[in-house]
């Protein structure tokens, strides 16, 4: 009877051996949800970036973009899980770079508006002082006639 104890003690401190690898599957599989679901929020945060992207200054990165998602879905799939977050942080410091430079572009099409109403404005006070100087000399010349 004693004996048997032992050895059911004992076959009791193997247990967390065996355990071990059914403790760590649900964490895998935890893992590849977890990047699904980066992913897809990265997508979103895609879709978000050409609704901004009114000029089109950034089609080429936003492509790039897409591609660096499909890559890091693919990773996933692959069950490389490292390599696909490191992809996902890729992408989400390139995407900050889009949000500047879609915001560079909205500016520089603001300047260019504000630069094309000053040209227009500049264009009209010449005219108007080419008006001025006509009707003062108009005034000049009637003022030597009248005496």
């Amino acid at each position: 009877m004693r004996i048997q104890k032992i050895r059911w003690l004992s076959s009791l401190r193997l247990l967390p051996l065996f355990m071990l690898p059914l403790l760590v599957m649900p964490a895998l599989g935890d893992e590849a949800d977890d990047l699904q679901l980066m992913i897809e929020r990265e997508r979103r945060g895609l879709q978000d970036l050409r609704r901004l992207d009114e000029q089109r200054a950034c089609d080429a990165e936003i492509t790039t973009l897409e591609n660096w998602l499909n890559e890091a879905w693919k990773l996933r799939g692959e069950e490389d899980y490292e390599i696909a977050k490191v992809v996902l942080e890729r992408v989400d410091a390139q995407k900050d770079m889009v949000r500047e430079k879609i915001s560079a572009a909205r500016l520089k099409a603001e300047a260019s508006k504000l630069e094309a109403d000053l040209a227009v404005a500049r264009k009209r006070i010449k005219a108007l002082k080419k008006e001025l100087a006509e009707l003062s000399s108009k005034k000049a010349s009637m003022g030597e006639k009248s005496p």
